[in-house]
């Protein structure tokens, strides 16, 4: 999983988040996440470019922008399976 934000502004963000299945099963054919602010429910996972992942665009006008230090919540489900976890800056 990979968050990235570039802050235009005070109040203007646009970013990119990609997830990525690393199992050892079958690649799931559709995923539901929580990325913060974020989700998608039955999204495709994968394309002719990379099997394995999503990518989204992401961002938001007029709203309180992502800090450095900012915990995100994130939730994957996939095939009656879930994980959660938090992500944090590098």
């Amino acid at each position: 999983m990979e968050y990235i934000v570039y802050i235009n502004s005070s109040t203007s963000e646009e970013g990119e988040l990609s997830i990525k299945y690393t199992g050892e099963e079958q690649v799931p054919n559709t995923i539901n996440y929580k990325v913060g602010a974020y989700s998608g429910e039955g999204r495709p996972l994968g394309d002719d470019n990379s099997p394995t992942s999503i990518t989204r665009s992401t961002g938001c006008s007029g709203c309180s922008v992502t800090e450095e230090n900012d915990e995100i919540d994130v939730e994957i489900e996939w095939n009656g399976n879930s994980e959660t976890f938090t992500l944090t800056s590098e």
